[in-house]
């Protein structure tokens, strides 16, 4: 039997070999006037080229002059085979706008193969390319279309006047500075100036807000034009941007008895700073959706005009609103900032400047220099610095210590309690410390003086009703969570005056709701320091929000019994040891292993080499459906979940929690890591992204557990995922998973 490699070898050789579609080198190259004006609407530059396999085909050009300004003509459409030209369409406005004399030079053209010039499919295939290919005759840049408008105006109103814009195109009196548009866009020629032919006479642009043209102003265009027939009509057509303008038809209307009329029309400026452009369009029967006179039907009797106006934001200092900074007026680290309002100027581009609050004084009122100022540490008594906030209450003097407006015995700090305080309605809580989470023991210290408790977890809401409390989901609290209670009537609490200790914290991308677990009261610049880069705002309530920003200079107290809801960017583990700090304390697990093969996951992380936990054990695992090899020197891969064979022993693994992995997930199986220290439900893990998969299974003491969702529950043999287990998930489609700390979901 002839060896395979062999007969594919002799296959090859009798296949017929397909050239590459090129140029051939030939190009010719001329000037083109779309209309009857003389200037050239285009320069046609004609590029030969052989065709081998019909399909389509994109060429890239670039045109340069003498000055090295460019111009790119990019394109795309189907071709058969064989020799043929393929046009390369240069704009003559551009050519115009540079004013620089030819020749112009083709510096380089490619022609690529695509699979459609409607995108998908592969990328395109360059066939072939030419450098300094063409160079086209001496053209003057006069020759080509000027594109000016009629007129250019800074203030309102702006007018085209008669002496401007009088008559169309040549017809007998001839059009000054004909055709008046941006794009080069012609008038017709036919009929007798005045007689028989419609023209615009003159166009006034007028702001009905201001002495200059606001961005959002209204503005009334009035139009004189020259009526020959009640089928005349008239087009106002609108660009936000002159120097590339891109149309819409903002009216219109027709005329009423011939002769000249005036005809108006009102619209709206959108927000886009300069430039802004204001077209009338006039001709025998115009279509309503017409925006350049000589594409209409009619395009002999039309005339069309343009005005370019500045738009801005202001047009001096008055025109700019005050930066008011009141609302910044508080107190920061302890001291009263009184901001002062900001006066914003028009600057040269006629924008205002938007000035922060950044100037202030500051007020302090802390006379007996015991840190605690009387506008913003709540200090009762600032002539004597062994009274105040910080103070512990003296029992038996009479003496209001501490500032909370308790005497002695009267104090919860003399019965070795800290008091809490609730207000009617919703309230944003925690508590400092608890020592039994579940729900039924923490609603007892509110004394029934509730409706319901709603807690934040993991981007899901539980929820504890008073009148439902068998079909409320929410069973526990601890001290890093903060909640919502709904209070009857306002009502203290007294707690163990103690703070909590090892309190951590497993945040998610976006909202979070936590605790503070302390009972001192402090600013949250302080309390949030070493955190403070993964957060984007911070939210207490008290009869109303108050906020924390990073990215501006505020203050926020954060009171004991004050609930957090807080933004963070990303996945992150925190701690609280007197402020919120990064858990970087790492952990241990205890990873058994069986004799033989088993299926691992790793939940914990570190930077640890494969080696340093694992000794010269091999790491199996599956990328793409296929097995690889992960050996001593690589660093471990806490996406995926391993095979290792081994004798039967137990393997220390060490790191810190596991806040965020992504999964690439192709159709097929596909092995995942479990990045949990303790267990949870397979239902519950996957039910963001069950919808995509097949099955689920596990290898635990040498035998298979099988999740499918299509099943009934009893027949699944596995119900719950375990630490140190590996997964196996059979999906659907291909995806991309994310465990966002608590459960997987799709990205």
């Amino acid at each position: 039997m002839p060896n395979k490699l062999y007969l594919i070898f002799l296959f090859l050789l009798v296949l017929p070999i397909v050239n590459a579609s090129s140029f051939t080198g030939t190009f010719s190259s001329y000037g083109l006037d779309i209309g009857t004006d003389g200037l050239y609407d285009q320069l046609i530059i004609n590029a030969q080229v052989s065709i081998t396999q019909a399909k389509y085909y994109g060429i890239y050009s670039r045109l340069e002059d003498s000055q090295g300004n460019f111009l790119e003509y990019i394109q795309c459409k189907q071709m058969n085979t064989g020799t043929q030209y393929y046009p390369l369409n240069f704009s003559g406005l551009k050519i115009y706008k540079n004013k620089v004399n030819g020749p112009y030079s083709l510096k380089y053209v490619e022609l690529s193969s695509m699979d459609s010039c409607s995108g998908g499919g592969l990328p395109p295939t360059v066939e072939h390319s030419l450098t300094n290919a063409h160079n086209t005759q001496a053209y003057l840049y006069t020759e080509f279309q000027k594109g000016e408008a009629a007129i250019y105006c800074n203030d309102s109103p702006c007018v085209a006047s008669q002496v401007l814009i009088k008559s169309r195109d040549n017809i007998n009196t001839p059009e000054p500075n004909s055709p008046n548009t941006l794009d080069g866009c012609e008038d017709g020629t036919s009929g007798s100036y005045q007689l028989t032919a419609e023209s615009i006479e003159s166009i006034t642009v007028k702001s009905l807000n201001h002495s200059f043209f606001k961005i959002g102003d209204t503005i009334m265009a009035n139009v004189s034009v020259y009526c020959t027939s009640l089928s005349d009509k008239l087009n106002i057509v609108y660009s936000n941007d002159a120097d590339n303008p891109q149309w819409s038809v903002k009216n219109s209307t027709g005329c009423t008895p011939t002769g000249i009329k005036t005809l108006t029309s009102t619209f709206e400026l959108d927000n886009n700073l300069g430039q802004h452009a204001v077209r009338g369009i006039f001709g025998f029967n115009l279509q309503p959706a017409t925006l350049c006179g000589n594409n209409d039907l009619n395009k002999e009797w039309t005339d069309t005009d343009d005005l370019v106006i500045q738009v801005k934001e202001c047009n001096s200092n008055p025109d700019c609103s005050i930066t008011e900074c009141n609302q910044l007026d508080m107190c920061y680290n302890g001291t009263y900032r009184n901001y002062t309002d900001m006066n914003n100027i028009c600057d040269s581009a006629f924008a205002c400047t938007s000035y922060s609050c950044t100037s202030y004084d500051e007020i302090i009122t802390d006379n007996d220099h015991d840190d605690y100022d009387t506008n913003c540490d709540n200090d009762c008594n600032d002539e004597n610095a062994d009274i105040n906030p910080g103070k512990a209450e003296i029992c038996d003097n009479g003496i209001d210590d501490n500032c909370n407006q308790k005497i002695d015995s009267n104090d919860p700090e003399c019965l070795g309690k800290y008091e809490l305080n609730i207000n009617q309605g919703w309230n944003l809580f925690s508590f400092p410390k608890i020592n039994s989470t579940n729900i039924t023991e923490i609603i007892k210290q509110f004394n029934n003086n509730y409706e319901k408790v709603l807690l934040l977890k993991k981007g899901k809401w539980h929820i504890y009703d008073k009148s439902y409390p068998s079909s409320s989901n929410l069973k526990n609290i601890g001290e890093s969570q903060g909640f919502w209670i709904k209070a009857i009537t306002n009502q203290s609490i007294l707690v163990e005056n103690k703070n909590a200790t090892n309190v951590r914290f497993n945040l998610t991308k976006g909202w979070n709701m936590i605790g503070y677990p302390s009972l001192e009261q402090k600013d949250a610049n302080d309390l949030f320091r070493q955190v403070m880069d993964n957060i984007e705002v911070i939210y207490t309530y008290n009869n109303g929000f108050q906020s924390f920003n990073p990215q501006r200079p505020n203050n926020l107290l954060i009171k004991p019994g004050a609930g957090i809801l807080i933004k963070v960017k990303n996945n992150a583990l925190w701690q609280f040891n007197n402020i919120y700090t990064l858990n970087v304390t790492e952990e241990s697990f205890s990873l058994d292993l069986n004799n033989g093969w088993n299926s691992i996951s790793l939940p914990l992380s570190s930077n640890k080499k494969v080696s340093d936990t694992f000794s010269q054990k091999k790491l199996y695992f599956m990328e793409n459906n296929n097995w690889k090899l992960l050996q001593g020197n690589n660093q471990l891969n806490y996406s995926y979940s391993y095979w290792v064979n081994s004798s039967q022993t137990s393997v220390n693994i060490e790191g810190t929690p596991i806040t965020s992995i992504s999964f690439s997930i192709k159709k097929g199986f596909n092995t995942l890591n479990y990045p949990l220290t303790q267990e949870n439900s397979v239902a519950s893990f996957f039910s963001s992204v069950m919808f995509n998969i097949d099955s689920i299974s596990t290898f635990e003491n040498g035998a298979w557990k099988t999740y499918n969702p299509e099943r009934p529950a009893e027949l699944n043999t596995l119900t719950t995922l375990k630490p140190g287990i590996g997964i196996f998930v059979k999906a659907k489609d291909n995806a991309d998973w994310n465990f966002n700390g608590n459960e997987i979901v799709a990205t």
